[in-house]
């Protein structure tokens, strides 16, 4: 029952072509940064990965992004389940030095931004260093059913993230 509640939460959006073709990888290195996360019971659902390829202009060059949404559920056994934002960078083939080569997706920052029974977000969009967030929010609502529309932006600076507001709509 608690796989179909955030399943339905948590339907798979992207953002172009290029979002879409890098789905597989986006999964390995979220599947990655979850074996790290975890507390060794939790796993990831992939079905809840929600991402949008961007750009994104630091120290004056722009590099391809991706931001993901993804959910680790099942907490020590239990049903509790937590949600995480990361971006990675996409290095391009200029990033190739021989005999070395850069991974294709570089994890660039990751922090939680849900958890059950407090917000949940099903939809991403990315404006250069703003992350714009939307879901719903549980306000003296059932475990299943949250009903207060949220969005939440954060901003990616210095390498991480920080919450700029929280606005019930």
């Amino acid at each position: 029952m608690k796989t179909l509640v955030f399943s339905l939460l948590c339907l798979f959006t992207s953002g172009d072509a290029l979002a879409s073709s890098l789905r597989p990888l986006i999964t390995e290195r979220v599947v990655s940064l979850t074996s790290l996360m975890s507390d060794g019971i939790a796993s990831l659902h992939e079905e809840s990965l929600v991402f949008v390829e961007s750009s994104l202009t630091e120290y004056g060059e722009t590099h391809k992004v991706v931001s993901v949404i993804f959910n680790i559920s099942d907490w020590g056994g239990g049903n509790g389940s937590r949600q995480y934002l990361a971006i990675f960078k996409h290095n391009d083939e200029a990033s190739t030095f021989e005999p070395y080569k850069a991974n294709t997706l570089q994890l660039l920052s990751v922090v939680k931004v849900g958890a059950r029974s407090e917000r949940w977000f099903n939809a991403i969009e990315q404006k250069q260093m703003h992350i714009y967030l939307r879901g719903l929010a549980w306000q003296d609502d059932a475990l299943c059913c949250p009903s207060q529309p949220i969005e939440v932006v954060y901003v990616y600076e210095n390498h991480g993230f920080t919450e700029q507001n929280s606005a019930n709509k």
